[in-house]
């Protein structure tokens, strides 16, 4: 399925063709201070679970294009019936040109086509305000905020679709 919207931004469902370029987004040096996970990822352990997602019907993940070129990446992840989580992450070549928010909508978009009533949850690092802010202005609320186990601040984005 592919969802265009006025930038031109083209929303796909992951392929195994997007394997490696996904890899080097996820090692990108802000990419893993702005995750949960910071430890950059093998290529082994990266194909093992990229294959393994495609296949899984908890997960979604979707490419954004603009004008032909990958600009960056949504997962999906169920938690049950009716709520999944959702993580983006754009492209270093494409951070700082106001996309996040667009893939995020787009995903969201996709996403509601296919199930309704869900409430989509975002994890943000607290020190993220970039994160938080993109979440925000794809139409997501502040739910809570909590510290995990490090004592580092964590909140909770979400959005009914």
């Amino acid at each position: 399925m592919q969802n265009r919207n006025k930038s031109d931004l083209v929303l796909r469902k992951a392929s195994v063709t997007d394997k490696d370029i996904i890899l080097d987004w996820r090692n990108d040096e802000g990419t893993r201070k702005a995750s949960f996970n910071t430890n950059p990822v093998s290529h082994e352990d990266h194909d093992k679970w990229f294959l393994s997602s495609l296949n899984d019907p908890n997960r979604i993940i979707y490419v954004a294009e603009e004008y032909g070129k990958a600009t960056g990446m949504v997962r999906l992840d169920k938690i049950n019936d009716k709520a999944w989580e959702i993580s983006v992450n754009v492209a270093p070549s494409s951070r700082g040109k106001g996309l996040g928010s667009k893939i995020i909508s787009a995903a969201c978009e996709s996403f509601s086509l296919e199930r309704n009533s869900v409430i989509l949850i975002a994890r943000t690092k607290g020190a993220n305000i970039a994160s938080e802010k993109v979440f925000i202005g794809s139409g997501f609320c502040n739910l809570t905020s909590y510290k995990d186990a490090d004592h580092e601040e964590i909140k909770l984005l979400g959005r009914i679709i």
